[in-house]
């Protein structure tokens, strides 16, 4: 298998490449027979990983949880791109992903799962589209997927297909800002489903990942965080993934693990229960990281073995820079108060909204506000 790989992949590799020789020879010598060993059976891809980390396989279940600080990219793959490709293409035969027809339309009395995608402007439709089908498109998992959209007019919903719940959230007046906290609150509190899965517009799921999520939490968790490699497309693969469906040919500019955010399943009485997203982060960064964090006062698995795809798009202008020192600075002032206190207040906060009223033991009521 690897030796048709490689033969496959030199010549793109060749032209990408920067040719630092000792970082060559490193991963040369030091990354690829361990990872051409692993990918010699079909679920070997998920122990790949860095030199510098460790693997803990889940005792209950098919998962790996790397036990390092920070997400990290795969310096093999980065070093050697053909070699991202022979995980995700392992990856995705155990994981097909499929993605349901543009007109696709659901009616789903009792959903499982309710997906909950923030999003605004027409910049990244086509991602959005590309990630609704393939959420639409679950297998052995009843879910409502919700694209609650922030901003003052309505531009997305002609472009999704008729099995999404379209929510419009518009700006506060004169705030143009964009706080995707709130939104996943105001989508929390309409869902239908007991299970919430906060996730981003842009990653494509395989069709079982809702299955997967639901077998996980029946163990008795609160929160499940399953994914295992992110794998980042560039601009021709993603389109063509938008084009056409197929994976084929596709070699992943970066492959991540131990990301947090991006996708996330919590039971909906816990979300309330801690609080839900914190409303104070603005723009972009941070707000997945406190979430995290808040969530692991709950019964959390974290041991991953579901893999995903990030579909290319232009990055935001304000993402870096001012802003997103800003968030950094955010998320570690929030980071530094304790847990608890940070829940009662996010608690508190849910309540005087006047939509939704926390009861004991963290159990949820909703009600309409008086007019």
């Amino acid at each position: 298998m690897a030796t048709a790989l490689v033969t496959l992949d030199t010549m793109n590799w060749i032209n990408t490449v920067d040719f630092d020789v000792p970082r060559i020879l490193g991963a040369l010598l030091k990354d690829v027979p361990p990872l051409l060993a692993q990918l010699a059976t079909p679920s070997g891809w998920l122990r790949a990983k860095n030199r510098i980390e460790t693997l803990t396989p889940d005792p209950d279940g098919p998962g790996m949880r790397c036990n390092f600080k920070w997400s990290s990219a795969l310096h093999v793959a980065h070093v050697f791109p053909p070699t991202g490709s022979w995980i995700m293409r392992r990856a995705f035969a155990q994981w097909p992903v499929r993605f349901a027809p543009h007109d696709a339309a659901q009616h789903v009395r009792r959903p499982d799962l309710s997906f909950i995608i923030p999003f605004r402007g027409t910049e990244r439709l086509p991602q959005l589209q590309a990630t609704v089908r393939s959420i639409l498109a679950q297998e052995d998992a009843e879910v409502e997927c919700i694209v609650i959209e922030q901003s003052n007019t309505v531009q997305a919903r002609a472009a999704l297909p008729p099995g999404v719940r379209h929510i419009h959230l518009p700006h506060p007046l004169g705030d143009p800002g964009w706080r995707k906290c709130w939104a996943y609150n105001e989508a929390a509190r309409q869902a239908r489903a007991p299970v919430l899965v906060c996730h981003d517009g842009d990653i494509v799921v395989p069709a079982a990942y809702g299955r997967a999520l639901m077998n996980t939490l029946d163990r008795g968790f609160d929160s499940v965080h399953i994914q295992r490699f992110l794998f980042y497309l560039g601009e021709a693969d993603s389109q063509r993934v938008i084009d056409s469906g197929s994976f084929a040919g596709c070699v992943p500019e970066d492959v991540r693990h131990n990301w947090v955010g991006g996708t996330l399943a919590i039971r909906k009485d816990a979300y309330f229960a801690i609080g839900g997203f914190d409303e104070r982060f603005v723009n972009w960064g941070g707000e997945d990281n406190e979430f995290f964090d808040r969530c692991q006062v709950l019964r959390q698995c974290r041991h991953g073995f579901v893999p995903f795809v990030h579909l290319w798009h232009p990055p935001q202008a304000n993402k870096s820079g001012p802003g997103r020192e800003a968030a950094v600075a955010m998320m570690n002032e929030r980071l530094a108060i304790p847990q608890a206190r940070r829940i009662e207040e996010l608690r508190r906060a849910l309540t005087a909204y006047g939509r939704i009223r926390v009861l004991a033991a963290g159990t949820v009521a909703c009600h309409t506000p008086p007019a």
